[in-house]
């Protein structure tokens, strides 16, 4: 049980600190090479961990159409996010991505053929992107550049669920670092051709060192262990609580955003932000507590 409550803080922490790694990391670089160099070191660690543990990676047809079907996630949602992150504070990041529960279960009813949507998750949908529209609107009007960015987050959220829900439908059951290792080996010749146009501007030598350490954190703490313990979490906790997480993270990456990165959120984004929470939470367990109050909404 130890490992199961590291492996759920590690997720919280991991995910909570991802959205200022990833500006950090595009400082002195194109966002492009910041994310392909990302990948390196997640790639290149993880196949040495994969050799220590005495484990293999699955090639089989079943297994490439889940890698695949995972990199669609990571390589659409990550260079989304990475172009987008230099025009939207980090704590917003995670807030936008904090939307993808929602989405995945839009995907899951078209692809995997799960019940409509209730009367009350279309309720919280409809809240949370509200809640979504809050946050911009005043900002918008004034900053194009802000639009845009939030746009592509919001893209990268929408390839990332998709990305979940297709993984769950090629259903594989090998070790998650199997998994992950092999989906990253899938997705990392996409990022190596997008870097290439940026890779003749880079001058190492005016790269801050927070970078190349925020680069290592990414590919080491975001890509590898991150993936794992969360595959580790899901498989031994309930479904519930494993979803508590979106939940958390965007509520710390604000604060850390605020803390470390000088950023500022106005008090009408608070409050479209807390619109985002609620709906979410509403479409997580909504159903089940209005259950529990003996309350019956139409589907």
């Amino acid at each position: 049980m130890a490992i199961t409550r590291s492996a759920y803080l590690l997720v919280v922490l991991i995910w909570s600190t991802t959205p200022l790694a990833i500006q950090w990391s595009s400082k002195g670089l194109h966002p492009l090479m910041g994310v392909s160099l990302r990948m390196l070191a997640a790639v290149g660690v993880g196949y040495v961990l994969l050799k220590l543990a005495g484990l293999s990676i699955e090639w089989s047809r079943r297994a490439i159409k889940n890698y695949a079907a995972g990199a669609v996630g990571i390589v659409g949602g990550l260079v989304c996010v990475y172009l987008g992150a230099r025009n939207v504070p980090s704590g917003l990041i995670s807030v936008i991505f904090g939307l993808s529960p929602v989405l995945t279960g839009i995907f899951a009813i078209y692809i995997l053929d799960e019940p409509p949507l209730t009367t009350m998750k279309w309720l919280a949908m409809f809240l949370s992107i509200m809640g979504l529209g809050i946050v911009f609107i005043n900002d918008v009007a004034f900053d194009d550049s802000l639009f845009r960015g939030a746009g592509l987050i919001l893209m990268g959220a929408v390839l990332f669920s998709l990305s979940s829900v297709l993984v769950k439908s090629y259903e594989l059951k090998v070790h998650p670092m199997s998994q992950t290792m092999g989906t990253l080996i899938v997705a990392l010749p996409f990022f190596l051709l997008l870097s290439l146009p940026f890779v003749a501007d880079v001058r190492f030598d005016q790269v801050p060192f927070s970078t190349f350490g925020a680069i290592l954190y990414l590919g080491i703490g975001g890509s590898l262990i991150g993936f794992i313990s969360y595959f580790y979490i899901l498989r031994r906790l309930s479904a519930s609580t494993v979803a508590l997480v979106t939940l958390m993270t965007p509520v710390l990456a604000l604060i850390l955003g605020i803390q470390l990165n000088n950023e500022h959120i106005s008090v009408l984004a608070c409050v479209g932000v807390f619109a985002i929470m609620l709906g979410l939470a509403s479409f997580l367990w909504g159903d089940e507590a209005m259950s529990k109050l003996g309350i019956k909404l139409r589907s």
